[in-house]
């Protein structure tokens, strides 16, 4: 049955903008049921995650994309982090071009996601570095990383962070 709905209801690879996905969610039947990944911008990244944390069970790969002109932060709030770990299907996300207010804010996002095995970090930085706290450390205890791509090395305390 999983074949027949595949070949007869169109697949949504990766869709870029917020309005992109709307668009999307109403013309599919499903809602989403075969949306396999995202690209999400970081100033549309919260309210993808608290939208749509229950509608894509398929959603494999997550991109979120920042911008080079605009110093937008990434900031994963309480109600993102408890979105988080209901896309229970990621395993594999990507950081392009995105600012985190915290180091924290990066550990929370990373750390939520209970399937992660490949990261992709590219031009990523974070505006205060600061230590990790016993709670953050704690959600990245979970992390079980099979791939960790980072370039360029963004400092010492990312990566000792992974490493770990």
């Amino acid at each position: 049955l999983n074949e027949i709905a595949k070949s007869i209801i169109p697949t949504f690879g990766y869709s870029n903008s917020m309005d992109n996905i709307r668009k999307i969610m109403q013309k599919d039947l499903i809602h989403g049921y075969f949306i396999q990944g995202a690209d999400v911008s970081v100033s549309h990244f919260p309210a993808f995650v608290t939208t749509y944390c229950t509608r894509f069970p398929r959603l494999e790969t997550l991109r979120i994309l920042g911008d080079e002109k605009t110093s937008l932060t990434l900031q994963v709030r309480s109600h993102t982090r408890l979105a988080l770990p209901l896309f229970q299907s990621i395993v594999t996300i990507s950081l392009y071009n995105v600012y985190f207010s915290t180091l924290s804010d990066f550990a929370w996002l990373i750390g939520s996601l209970p399937r992660l095995c490949e990261l992709t970090i590219r031009r990523t930085s974070f505006q205060r570095e600061g230590i990790l706290s016993l709670r953050d450390a704690r959600v990245l205890n979970a992390l079980h990383l099979h791939s960790i791509s980072v370039r360029p090395l963004t400092g010492p305390p990312l990566m000792s962070m992974l490493i770990c």
